[in-house]
């Protein structure tokens, strides 16, 4: 008994969901670019002399102690539906009065221990991404990397479409 073209069809649009788990990461503004799952490599500047600002935190997930041993400074961690995002930046500068400066920040993406994507500045040295923190389980704020930092955008989740996805604050 052989198979119509319908039944082969329909028996292949019945398995698609057992296929492998597809989401999107994006952004809705020019002021964060994200990239695809390339793996991010050492921070360019090497490893600075800690200060009162490196190492942000000694504390940190498998995703965190890869970027902390590529020299970068880790400033937060967050696990968000099925993610873990980290942030991290290039150099942790002190300030006066106590305070640090993030230069060069982004966020890593991970899903499933494997990493999916990176969200940059758009504009580079423009102090947008300094530290993330969940608000209410449902978004994710980006704190920029000044001193006094502000909320510049949000991260959030759409499971009907399975796209985590950036805004801009404005």
């Amino acid at each position: 008994m052989s198979l119509s073209k319908t039944a082969i069809a329909a028996l292949s649009l019945s398995l698609l969901p057992l296929a492998g788990h597809a989401f999107t990461v994006s952004s809705e503004s020019a002021d964060f670019l994200v990239r695809g799952g390339e793996a991010v490599t050492g921070n360019p500047v090497g490893i600075q002399a800690e200060n009162q600002c490196y190492p942000a935190s000694d504390d940190l997930s498998a995703p965190g102690r890869i970027l902390a041993d590529g020299d970068w400074v880790v400033t937060s961690e967050v696990s968000f539906y099925d993610f873990e995002l980290v942030s991290f930046a290039a150099i942790a500068t002190p300030r006066d009065g106590g305070g640090c400066e993030f230069f060069d920040g982004r966020i890593a993406v991970w899903k499933d221990d494997a990493f999916v994507a990176l969200i940059e500045e758009g504009v580079a040295d423009q102090l947008l991404i300094g530290h993330i923190r969940p608000v209410d389980g449902t978004v994710i704020e980006i704190g920029s990397g000044a001193v006094q930092p502000d909320t510049v955008g949000y991260i959030a989740y759409d499971a009907a479409t399975e796209e985590l996805y950036v805004t801009a604050q404005r």
